[in-house]
């Protein structure tokens, strides 16, 4: 929900469990290294029919 003044938005309202859930996204957004580790993690599985970790 949106809410406005004059018109223009000031403000928005969003359940506490979408917000948990934003924060949480940019927790892991601005931890270098976690998102390497995610990307390779990727890129591992996309090529490859086997995954292994270790």
């Amino acid at each position: 929900m949106t809410i406005v003044e004059n018109g223009k938005p000031v403000a928005l309202l969003i359940r506490p469990d979408d917000y948990d859930g934003l924060v949480e996204t940019l927790e892991t957004m601005s931890d270098a290294e976690l998102v390497a580790d995610i990307e390779q993690a990727r890129a591992d599985y996309a090529g490859s029919s086997r995954f292994s970790v270790g």
